[in-house]
């Protein structure tokens, strides 16, 4: 199957958002603009990161890592080999000198360089450090909770538990490093929220409880997550199939592969004996569609794009063609009802009827953005709205919409314009981060 973005990519945030800051290349060097195309923060750096929640971004200089805040200001010179991202504490991982500790986000080390290697801090206040070879807990001041003794550790899960491993097996304890279920599997995931955990042993998945009891015996070759109707896909002897959270078959395990079940208990499906056509069943077994369909993507709007003898329509959850086959190639359908679609080479955009609300004459038209969408004619990339109307002519090498902010490329370079299509920031940036 191809992954195709729908229509309509609008966000929250709009391009009146005076303190958006966009990671901008020139002359090999990154800095900060503002939506008009000015710098914030000059260009000086290696790499940066977009800002995160607590406002400061990473940023590299001289092959060193650092953080600065919304103005430019250091809040830590670049003096680190690594640096994650910043945990809700406050603190963030980094390495330096071969040793890891852990910066805060006012400019001080919370705990100093020390461990071997560690990784961010949980929810719960703990992080998992290595010290001479084995892993253990620290809380915040640096003090050992859970002192090191584990070949592998990993982050503590909502439930208070953390997976952990010794002896090439892996179990899980509690927040005081008691073991509440005993190493002996070869891997296992967190625990869901129907108190089930996936773990594998001998190269089979089963699941087992809180209480490290097997509620369904190892014996698939996979498994998934159950969903929220309490169903699972699983695979056994080379097919799938879905069982529920006592391990019974729902649906007998018969096809090729079985997507994710969707918002109606419904899932996209391929039959071998139907020469890996696509179909739907739903969480019963029933078929509702026939594997019938060369392609068929997942519902959006409660429609879904299937393709039968080379071209592309839309059927609804019953199976009936809604748009009949006609496209070239489709995209799923937005919360505006709108869908990009291809014919004849030539790209638009279609209603839920199937009517032409942009007609294909575009070489190339990309997701709407409160009504605005990057479209290229001509080989040439302009801005056109949902009415037809083209905002930007299509002039540019490449068009983009960042958070409302109309980017244009020309000699390879990245400029701005507004929605009357005046230039506001000539292009001059090798690269913006989007």
């Amino acid at each position: 199957m191809n992954t195709r973005k729908n229509v309509n990519g609008a966000s929250e945030q709009t391009a009146h958002n005076e303190n958006l800051l966009i990671g901008a290349k020139i002359n090999d060097k990154w800095g900060f603009i503002d939506q008009n195309g000015k710098w914030v923060i000059e260009p000086q750096f290696e790499r940066v990161s977009i800002f995160q929640k607590n406002g400061l971004a990473t940023v590299q200089m001289n092959g060193k890592f650092g953080f600065i805040d919304g103005t430019g200001k250091w809040i830590a010179q670049p003096q680190f080999d690594k640096a994650s991202g910043f945990a809700e504490n406050g603190f963030v991982c980094v390495q330096i000198n071969d040793k890891y500790g852990f910066f805060d986000q006012t400019g001080k080390w919370g705990i100093e360089p020390q461990f071997d290697n560690a990784i961010s801090f949980a929810d719960n206040g703990l992080a998992g450090a290595k010290i001479n070879g084995k892993w253990g807990f620290i809380d915040k001041a640096g003090k050992w909770v859970i002192e090191p003794q584990f070949d592998e550790v990993w982050r503590f899960d909502k439930n208070g538990w953390a997976r952990v491993g010794i002896n090439g097996q892996i179990g899980f304890i509690d927040q005081t490093g008691k073991w509440v279920i005993e190493p002996q599997f070869d891997w296992v995931d967190n625990f869901q929220d129907n108190g089930l955990a996936k773990v594998k042993i001998d190269g089979k998945w089963g699941l087992i409880d809180q209480t490290g009891k097997w509620v369904i015996e190892p014996q698939f070759e996979c498994v998934w997550e159950f969903d929220k109707n309490g169903l699972a896909i699983a695979k056994i002897n080379d097919k799938w199939g879905v069982i529920d959270q006592t391990g019974k078959w729902v649906i007998e395990p018969q096809f090729d592969r079985i997507w994710e079940f969707e918002g109606n208990n419904l899932a996209r499906v391929a039959r071998v004996m139907m020469n890996d056509k696509f179909g739907l069943i739903d969480n019963k077994g029933r078929v509702v569609i026939e594997p019938e369909f060369d392609e068929l993507d997942s519902f959006a709007e409660g429609l879904a794009g299937a393709k039968i003898d080379g071209k592309w329509g839309f059927v609804d959850k019953d199976g009936n063609w809604i748009i009949e086959p006609q496209f070239d190639y489709v995209c799923e359908f937005a919360k505006n009802d709108l869908a990009i679609a291809e014919k004849n080479g030539k790209w638009g955009v279609i209603d839920q009827t199937g009517k032409w609300v942009i007609e294909p004459w575009l070489d190339m038209i990309r997701e709407f953005y409160n009504g605005l969408a990057a479209a290229e004619m001509n080989g040439k990339w302009g801005i056109i709205s949902q009415t037809r109307k083209w905002i930007v002519t299509p002039k540019y090498e490449c068009a983009t919409l960042y958070e409302g902010i109309l980017f244009v490329q020309e000699n390879e370079k990245w400029g701005i314009v507004d929605q009357e299509g005046k230039i506001i920031a000539q292009p001059q940036f090798d690269e913006i981060i989007n």
